[in-house]
């Protein structure tokens, strides 16, 4: 998270804690008369640079942005330690003039009681605000894959357009050797759309004289991801499914649920699984 992204976030908490302390009044704002709208102020901007400490120490820590459930979990467990030692050390400056009364108890002794006591109540503003992170991260996240898979459409489209040929080259003749007697196919890499695993059987869907043809071959996919991983358009994109790159005409789905390909001559639609989403991306925004 850079910090226009730090700041961004930490003003959106500044304001929701502004609207929560106005309503609720919790730490004894509503025993506060003249002073209580400055006090809600001072803990407003208090918020926003206790945000901005914690989400650079949550960064320091993950070293990526607080964009999972389990991240924003940690923001706020460094937070509300930080938060509700400032929120009681300015409640003792606002009511006693200094920054230590209100850590002690009416005996004079220190006291973590009343720092406790602060700490449940920043923890319940908190889920207010644990609640709109969530779902902002949410949002955000599900725009990114949109506009990732436009992009790789975009990308489909212009290769399409400019009859990129993505590299492959002609005479790539392989020859495959099935696990059963005189088993043997001849085909050339570029022909081969994509090879599906039918049990013991390898379905390879082919381009042939300009029409598609499919052809069995008893063979694993283990065996064919050995012979064909040299060969950069092809790319094994499920445990079930090897498919020529070249061949893809469009992409559907997301990121985090796995694409589904379209291929050419075909209306199956093959998926990727979100292991090779990545590599997925980068082998279609490269070309």
């Amino acid at each position: 998270m850079d910090m226009k992204k730090i700041i961004e976030e930490s003003g959106l908490i500044s304001i929701v804690a502004l609207f929560v302390l106005s309503f609720l009044q919790p730490f004894g704002i509503e025993q506060m008369t003249d002073r209580r709208m400055p006090f809600i102020i001072l803990i407003s901007l208090v918020a926003f640079v206790v945000s901005v400490l914690s989400f650079a120490i949550e960064r320091a820590v993950t070293h990526r942005d607080a964009s999972t459930v389990k991240d924003i979990c940690l923001f706020h467990v460094i937070n509300i330690p930080i938060l509700s030692a400032v929120i009681l050390s300015s409640i003792s400056w606002f009511s006693w003039g200094n920054l230590h009364s209100a850590w002690y108890c009416t005996q004079g002794e220190f006291s973590v009681i009343n720092y406790l006591v602060i700490c449940v109540q920043v923890l319940l503003v908190s889920v207010f605000i644990f609640v709109m992170q969530v779902y902002r991260s949410k949002n955000d996240r599900l725009q990114k894959e949109l506009d990732m898979m436009k992009a790789i459409n975009g990308q489909l489209e212009q290769r399409t357009d400019d009859d990129d040929t993505g590299g492959r080259k002609p005479h790539d003749v392989i020859t495959l050797t099935g696990n059963a007697n005189n088993a043997v196919l001849e085909v050339c890499v570029e022909n081969i759309i994509f090879i599906e695993s039918m049990g013991n059987y390898a379905n390879l869907c082919i381009l042939k004289d300009y029409k598609v043809d499919s052809q069995s071959l008893r063979i694993t996919m283990k065996q064919l991801r050995q012979i064909l991983d040299k060969y950069p358009c092809m790319f094994a994109c499920h445990r079930a499914f090897i498919v020529n790159t070249d061949y893809i005409q469009s992409v559907s789905g997301r990121h985090s649920t796995g694409y589904q390909l379209q291929m050419f001559g075909t209306d199956k639609l093959i998926p990727v699984s979100r292991t090779y989403s990545d590599e997925l991306e980068q082998r279609i925004m490269k070309d």
